[in-house]
């Protein structure tokens, strides 16, 4: 019981946290995705 209750806040502080890392993770890379597809759409224009 003792060892359960060292544990609780721990998951409560990590879960957020992890879901939060993952957030930005996926934010960052849809946002270097559109910047990366925005650069080849113009490049293949100009070339076009």
């Amino acid at each position: 019981m003792h060892k359960n209750r060292l544990i609780e806040p721990f998951h409560t502080f990590m879960i957020p946290l992890f879901n939060r890392a993952l957030f930005e993770a996926f934010v960052v890379f849809a946002v270097s995705a559109l910047f990366t597809w925005t650069i080849l759409t113009i490049t293949f224009m100009s070339i076009c």
